[in-house]
């Protein structure tokens, strides 16, 4: 158990991933519109022409609608096609569609994952549109995403390998299936799709993908001579290299090399994405780094607005927001399970996670970390039903987990036995888990197993919660833990 999203340990710039019809105002949320037909088109807006030109539907319609609708090119000749398309197709259209070619103001966007009705139906309309236009790689990679959102990650994965089939060479298919990739901890694969997309070397925003998850993960991949090549040579809009530059300048930072850090970070705020916003907040937050004449616009990117509220120790809003980052995110549950963390350390508010997970997506379903989170929470609580169930499935889940998640495992359990008054058993399995933590220099872990331990045995030992109590509060003072240090 610790946080996966807070004042992260080694952030990059991971590929976010949105619905398509979302993805350009919500990655790239501080660009002010502007009618123009003068625009530079980005690869997926190129894609999505050249496909329009030769299959006129009501798919390639409405995706070269949205795209160019969300870049405000209500001047371009091909928004103004796809349009009068749709138009004359209007009773063929989904609701969704029918909205958007019919209402001004921004494309409808609204998912409420805590509620995942919106996710069944719209996995519902996709299935029906993808058995209509099965060619079309984007409608895959959508009904891949709320796949996602469930849990089904089987199912999202097929959606996926469909859509790379068809799409081989679009950089949206080829960022979303790395990103949903490396949140089924396959990174090596991720990198082996970047690759094989055929762009890695022109396009900035893959190279950017292929640099942050080789650093995120250790893995040799393209290198920072390349990469900078990738950037030297690149023409275009500035705002789709925003996250090259600031990945080159997070490298630069790690190395110690903070004069080219800045430099590059200079060119990555000129014209930020919400990733690079995020990052650059991350970096200011958790180091101190600032660029001269950029301060952290919180309002431009939610995961920035959790660091800054964490930071202050204003942990109920920093837990609202963090609900914001997963509706923003939804497909992957870090945020949520940060929520829950936060609510049982902070806030002593173990019937939060309790109301939040139970009946929210199938047991089997769920992650590590948010069915751990369940678990202790509701032990927490006293609530013991369905227990040896619940620890059962957090067992298999461990198989293919990693190690750390073994031994957040055994520290759960140790809780359990201290509850259920084998003591003896307790103490054994948090202090397996303890050393195994300290073996790996995993300080923030095994801060957290020493609280819990302690805060279970007081009852029967206050010598010992005394110095469980004492060495996890030296770890979280030395690491920044504020969970631990209200």
């Amino acid at each position: 158990m610790s946080t996966n999203v807070v004042l992260m340990d080694n952030r990059q710039l991971i590929p976010r991933w949105h619905e398509s019809s979302n993805f350009y105002r919500l990655q790239y949320p501080g660009v002010k519109r502007e009618k123009s037909s003068k625009n530079i088109d980005d690869i997926w807006v190129y894609d999505l022409k050249a496909r329009w030109s030769t299959e006129k539907n009501i798919y390639s319609a409405t995706d070269l609608f949205v795209a160019l609708f969300t870049r405000a090119r209500f001047d371009d000749i091909k928004y103004k096609e796809a349009l009068d398309f749709l138009l004359r197709h209007y009773d063929e259209l989904p609701p969704e569609t029918k909205e958007l070619v019919s209402k001004n103001g921004d494309p409808p966007f609204h998912i409420d994952n805590l509620n995942l009705n919106y996710a069944k139906i719209k996995i519902k309309e996709l299935r029906r549109l993808v058995n209509t236009v099965p060619q079309s790689s984007i409608l895959w990679v959508d009904l891949a995403f709320y796949y996602t959102v469930l849990g089904e990650v089987e199912k999202a994965r097929k959606a996926l390998i469909v859509a790379w089939n068809l799409g081989k060479n679009s950089s949206y298919v080829a960022k979303a299936y790395s990103r949903f990739l490396v949140h089924d901890r396959e990174p090596e694969h991720a990198l082996w799709v970047l690759r094989k997309s055929g762009f890695l070397e022109i396009d900035p925003s893959l190279c950017s993908a292929s640099l942050s998850i080789s650093s995120a993960f250790d893995i040799p991949d393209i290198t920072v001579r390349k990469a900078r090549k990738v950037l030297d040579g690149y023409t275009g809009d500035p705002i789709y290299a925003s996250d090259l530059n600031a990945a080159l300048g997070s490298i630069e930072f790690k190395s110690g090399s903070v004069k080219k850090a800045k430099k590059y970070f200079n060119d990555a705020l000129s014209r930020p994405s919400e990733n690079v916003n995020s990052q650059y907040a991350w970096l200011q937050y958790k180091y101190g780094f600032e660029v001269g004449g950029y301060p952290v616009v919180e309002k431009l990117s939610i995961e920035a607005d959790v660091n800054m509220l964490y930071k202050k120790m204003e942990f109920k809003l920093c837990r609202d927001k963090l609900l914001d980052l997963y509706r923003f995110q939804p497909f992957t549950d870090a945020p949520l399970v940060d929520a829950g963390y936060i609510s049982m350390l902070s806030l002593e508010d173990p019937n939060f996670v309790v109301e939040t997970s139970v009946g929210r997506i199938p047991l089997t379903h769920m992650g590590f970390g948010e069915l751990n989170n369940l678990v202790v929470a509701k032990l927490m609580l006293e609530d013991y039903s369905d227990l040896g169930l619940h620890l059962e499935i957090l067992k298999r889940k461990c198989i293919d987990g990693t190690d750390a998640d073994k031994a957040v495992y055994l520290a759960t359990c140790g809780m359990s036995k201290i509850k259920l008054g084998d003591v003896g058993l307790g103490e054994e399995l948090y202090e397996g888990a303890i050393n195994f933590f300290s073996s790996k220099g995993y300080e923030k872990q095994k801060a957290l197993a020493m609280y819990f331990y302690a805060k279970n045995i007081r009852h029967y030992n206050l010598e010992k919660y005394n110095s469980l109590m004492s060495e996890a509060l030296r770890l979280a003072q030395a690491n920044r833990m504020y969970e631990l240090l209200q």
